[in-house]
């Protein structure tokens, strides 16, 4: 198993290349020995053996959290909650965007979608289209 699985690209890129590491970067790192604990790491090492079974395993979950986070990413993070919206004053942060993302790609949505936001409870399309300050503020319902 190799660790360039695991860790932010601009790190790989400035190994790759030689050249000084940066202070600071964005993304996650995910760190974890799952040897032994679910019946996909056994059936995986009775095939491949225990460590080609565990470099398989890995690409194997390589491919699925990648799926993962790239739709993820179509969200852009923490976007609608109930009766809230994520954040817009941190660096990089845009209320428009924010705002247009929403209209665009939430409200858009049949009002019996749910919402499972990672903060707070559960919510629907139609329940933050009726409730949500932020979305009659804009106009948006």
């Amino acid at each position: 198993m190799t660790l360039h699985t695991y860790l932010p690209q601009d790190r790989l890129r400035a190994i790759a290349n030689n050249t000084t590491l940066p202070n600071r970067t964005s993304g996650s790192a995910l760190f974890a020995d799952i040897s032994g604990f679910t019946p996909l790491t056994v059936s995986f090492h009775k095939v491949y053996g225990v460590r080609r079974g565990s470099e398989e395993l890995s690409k194997h979950l390589e491919t699925v959290y990648s799926a993962l986070i790239t739709e993820i990413e179509k969200f852009g993070g923490s976007v609608i909650f109930e009766r809230s919206i994520g954040r817009t004053d941190l660096p990089g942060g845009s209320y428009d965007q924010l705002m247009e993302s929403i209209r665009t790609q939430v409200l858009s949505l049949p009002d019996e979608t749910r919402l499972l936001t990672g903060h707070g409870p559960e919510t629907t399309v139609g329940k933050e289209r009726k409730n949500n300050p932020f979305l009659s503020e804009k106009g948006y319902i």
